[in-house]
């Protein structure tokens, strides 16, 4: 009887390595995030999702066309009574805009978006601000405006 190679004793299972994830982060995904922001292929696919979003908006009649709000029934002196649930299952009154007090304007903008009339819609500076504390890992910040996050309710997005 010949002996036989000799026996490799069994490794441990390695733990995950989050080194290796931030080296794919720091060497990857950050230049690629870079070249896209700062190139002209970022500006032209920026501009051009820009474009596509506002054209489905101004073309389907409004914002709120497709919305479906919930029922009001009065009784004859005019107090509500029952208030139902619209299709999504949300309580949704159409109110115009020159019914909502200027000062309930200003607060929700200065609340969710400061810098509402000063940016096209996205805030670049938010942006950048945003993505680079996520990239790096030392900041919870968000940068959605008023514009976006109507377009992600929108749209499903």
């Amino acid at each position: 009887m010949q002996p036989g190679p000799p026996v490799q004793p069994v490794q441990p299972r390695q733990h995950f390595r989050w080194t290796t994830v931030r080296h794919f982060v720091r060497h990857f995904i950050r230049p690629a995030v870079s070249r896209l922001l700062h190139g002209r292929g970022g500006r032209i696919g920026l501009a051009a999702f820009a474009f596509l979003v506002l054209l489905r908006l101004f073309s389907s009649g409004g914002p709120t066309s497709h919305l479906s709000f919930s029922r009001a029934i009065y009784d004859r002196n005019g107090t509500l009574l029952r208030l139902t649930l619209s299709a999504d299952e949300k309580y949704r009154r159409f109110t115009p805009l020159d019914r909502i007090s200027s000062d309930v304007v200003e607060a929700v903008l200065l609340r969710e978006d400061r810098y509402f009339y000063y940016h096209p819609g996205v805030n670049p500076v938010a942006l950048v601000k945003a993505s680079s504390g996520y990239l790096s890992g030392s900041d919870a910040r968000g940068a959605s405006t008023i514009t976006m996050q109507l377009a992600r309710l929108l749209y499903d997005l």
